[in-house]
């Protein structure tokens, strides 16, 4: 028996796909990829083109936010998502600047993925969250690389850095999330 190769999944990929997964967006870039490679469609209406238990891996960099159904695309993630299917997620985090931009209509926090109450079910487990710093060429801009190490250096220190005002002072640019879905 042959290797199946695995199925992934590039949500909202845009003109930046990731290597060896599939892109799928709603504005068209197929003339960027070869065939096979982007598929046009509109998650947010249609649903993910793709069969049940289907997807090994999905990654999605700064697009969810941009969805306004956002509980039926995460429903269609986990739709397609074979058991076990590793999931990555990198957003806008709440407290800063791009979290705010007018086509953005979903809004993420390092709770967001982990349901509201004890008793929620969620079809995936959080495996990992992390806070990201914009590295950008301004003044003290190293400074974020210590930041970023610092309050992702345990779940306490990063706990604390979102219970009290240091994210408005240090505010974080994006969170990444890396689910594993549980059927």
């Amino acid at each position: 028996m042959g290797d199946k190769k695995e199925m992934r999944l590039d949500i909202g990929c845009g003109a930046t796909k990731k290597e060896g997964y599939i892109g799928i967006d709603v504005v068209d870039h197929s003339k960027l990829y070869k065939k096979g490679e982007f598929i046009k469609a509109d998650i947010d209406k249609k649903g993910i083109p793709f069969p049940s238990n289907s997807i090994d891996r999905v990654f999605s960099r700064e697009s969810l936010e941009h969805f306004r159904n956002f509980d039926f695309v995460m429903g269609e993630i986990v739709r397609v998502c074979r058991n076990n299917a590793k999931v990555e997620i990198i957003v806008p985090h709440n407290v800063s600047e791009s979290a705010f931009y007018e086509k953005h209509h979903t809004f993420f926090r390092s709770k967001s993925f982990r349901g509201e109450y004890e008793k929620d079910f969620l079809p995936y487990e959080v495996e990992k969250v992390r806070i990201l710093f914009w590295k950008k060429p301004f003044m003290l801009f190293f400074c974020n690389y210590f930041f970023e190490w610092l309050f992702n250096l345990h779940p306490l220190i990063f706990d604390f850095y979102h219970k009290t005002g240091l994210r408005y002072i240090f505010p974080a640019w994006w969170l990444h999330f890396r689910l594993r879905i549980r059927k």
